[in-house]
């Protein structure tokens, strides 16, 4: 399975000028948990999440600071052309939830986040006991992708 075939896109980005109130609004508006910060050719810069959120607040920053002096750097990223479990291992490998897919230029195309892999390994689990997947299938991505997501609270 590629990159492609389970991420999110488009991608909901702001530019480095945008304030942390223009970033909160978009990830409300847009149910997200994660915003990708462009610069002015359209490339990744930076990343801020749900969690810098909090960080942010217990730091004291205002509301009109800007994403460029706050984005998380450096950024996490695939393309959409490797392999799904490149992702997973980064993301396991970084402890974050979310990664980003770029094009050949590193302009943003979608997100990952760890949601869409236990959804996907959820589904796949489901498939395989009502036999909608074969035991040679279940073993084959057994084999490509061997990996535990380990969900703590």
């Amino acid at each position: 399975m590629r990159i492609r075939n389970l991420m999110k896109s488009p991608v909901v980005t702001v530019e480095k000028c945008a304030s942390l109130r223009e970033v909160a609004e978009k990830m409300l508006r847009h149910n997200i948990g994660l915003v990708v910060v462009v610069d002015e050719n359209g490339k990744v810069y930076g990343v801020i999440s749900e969690r810098d959120f909090v960080r942010y607040v217990a730091q004291g920053l205002g509301p009109d600071t800007k994403a460029e002096e706050v984005a998380s750097r450096p950024v996490l990223k695939v393309r959409e052309d490797d392999p799904l479990h490149k992702a997973i291992e980064l993301i396991q490998k970084h402890q974050v939830k979310h990664i980003v897919i770029v094009d050949h230029e590193d302009r943003p195309l979608g997100v990952i986040s760890l949601r869409d892999l236990i959804d996907v390994d959820y589904a796949l689990r489901n498939m395989a006991e009502a036999a909608l997947v074969t035991e040679e299938e279940e073993y084959e991505f057994m084999l490509l992708y061997p990996f535990q997501l380990k969900v703590t609270c």
